[in-house]
């Protein structure tokens, strides 16, 4: 399977960051997660996919600290935008809720996109 990184691993926060490429056509993403300080034991984040010339976000994942796993997941893109050819779209993270001001973390979310081999 050939996989590709869509950019730096995010350490989330309260607001939308981006993974710094747009993702084009493919529908399955790869998480890994890493850290050196463990998590507080409540953290979430949320992973939304956002689409060119768009604010809104669809697709939203709920995701959590699980080291030494990869997770694979699948982020659909409706129907109607691959009919109108609407099939670019970046990828952002973001923390589910505010974290006590005791919890330390350095929680990073690693993405990759699933790139199938094309036979010719």
């Amino acid at each position: 399977m050939d996989w590709a990184r869509i950019g730096a691993p995010i350490i989330p926060d309260l607001n939308w960051q981006f993974f710094d490429q747009p993702v084009i056509g493919s529908e399955t993403f790869k998480i890994t997660n890493t850290w050196s300080i463990r998590p507080y034991y409540k953290m979430k984040a949320y992973l939304g996919q956002f689409w060119a010339n768009s604010e809104e976000v669809s697709g939203v994942r709920r995701i959590y600290p699980i080291k030494d796993t990869k997770q694979i997941i699948t982020l659909e893109i409706p129907e109607e935008f691959k009919d109108e050819g609407l099939i670019l779209r970046y990828i952002g993270v973001k923390l589910a809720r505010p974290l006590p001001s005791t919890a330390s973390y350095d929680w990073r979310i690693e993405l990759e996109v699933f790139q199938p081999m094309l036979f010719s």
